[in-house]
């Protein structure tokens, strides 16, 4: 009876011992790897938008719009394992000074992955500076100014996607949309006189050339 009670041997106890510990080990090291998987798997995307200026509003607008994109996409799981992080860079009064540094601001960050904007300069100068970098950049601004610019060599800018359709009539149809409602009884027109008042930017020359 009192032999079969006795306690392991050396040999037994030290044994029992390295196993705990090593389970304890891998244990301790589970959650660092989950750690490390889980910041491997977060994209950033940047966001150009005017924040202070004149078109602080619109900027606000773009930013409130790529967060809940993003909180959707993520509340989701993500994509494909991936979650989204903004990264936002204030473009300002639009001037290519302000645009390339909230550019550079952006990049700054290696994690970015992506860039987006409603509108970043009155020229889509900056597709140019994405092109040099292949960074993929998605503009919803004027499609006549990205089709001048990309038209020209096409290839070079395989990073570059425009969300608007091209639309040549954004130029041009708001005099015929005039007479239209005129004749439907929807406007009064007391005449048909039309002053336009364009601003010095390309942007701007786009539409009223267009009008005129």
């Amino acid at each position: 009876m009192l032999v079969a009670c006795a306690a392991p041997t050396v040999e037994e106890s030290s044994s029992d011992s390295v196993e705990t510990v090593d389970d304890e080990t891998e244990m301790a090291e589970e959650p660092e790897a989950e750690e490390e998987m889980a910041e491997t798997t977060v994209i950033k995307i940047g966001l150009l938008a005017p924040l202070t200026g004149g078109q602080a509003a619109d900027g606000e607008e773009m930013v409130r719009g790529a967060e809940l994109a993003i909180e959707e996409l993520n509340e989701e799981g993500g994509v494909a394992g991936y979650t989204f992080e903004l990264v936002v860079g204030d473009t300002q009064d639009q001037s290519p000074d302000a645009v390339v540094s909230a550019i550079e601001s952006i990049t700054s960050d290696d994690d970015v992955m992506a860039m987006m904007t409603g509108y970043a300069s009155t020229t889509n100068f900056e597709i140019e500076l994405m092109a040099e970098m292949s960074m993929p950049y998605l503009i919803s601004a004027n499609s006549a100014q990205t089709a001048e610019i990309i038209s020209e060599d096409p290839d070079k800018y395989g990073t570059v996607w425009s969300l608007v359709p091209s639309f040549d009539a954004y130029e041009t149809e708001l005099p015929r949309l005039m007479k239209v409602w005129a004749e439907d009884g929807q406007i009064e027109l007391k005449n048909r006189k039309v002053a336009i008042v364009p601003s010095d930017n390309p942007y701007s020359a786009t539409i009223s050339d267009g009008l005129i």
